[in-house]
């Protein structure tokens, strides 16, 4: 599987994983609707640090290389990762860090905005260069 492929997998998991926290129930705050959402940021850390892996697995060199259809997917990829993905995910994590003031029990960490922060700008190097080569 080429890491255009890969990187179209783990960007469609991560948009279905933001999805599902908007349609998460967590109200009335239980212990279990707390375990709920610990378990989905969890699960989206994983998808996030996955990305930012594969992201940093693209090297100048490889982007170079690649004929023009595995360009222009991994432009529009780029493009949507840095512009629409990450955002939505910031957001996410924006809500659930107020949630986690509210409550005082961590729910978020520093390193999740770190790793949406190291994804979004690897993403936007990739995607800067894809669009030189595709002009």
């Amino acid at each position: 599987m080429s890491l255009v492929s890969l990187l179209e997998t783990t960007v469609h998991r991560h948009a279905r994983h933001v999805r599902r926290y908007r349609q998460l129930e967590i109200e009335p705050l239980d212990e279990h609707a707390i375990d709920v959402v610990k378990k989905y940021v969890g699960k989206l850390r994983k998808l996030t640090v996955e990305m930012n892996s594969i992201l940093n697995s693209i090297s100048e060199d490889a982007v170079r290389s690649m004929d023009q259809d595995s360009l222009s997917r991994l432009d529009m990829l780029t493009f949507y990762i840095h512009e629409v993905a990450l955002n939505e995910e910031e957001e996410v994590l924006r809500t659930l860090l107020s949630l986690q003031n509210r409550l005082g029990i961590e729910i978020v960490s520093y390193k999740d905005f770190e790793y949406v922060k190291m994804a979004k700008d690897l993403a936007k190097r990739i995607n800067t260069l894809t669009q030189l080569l595709l002009k």
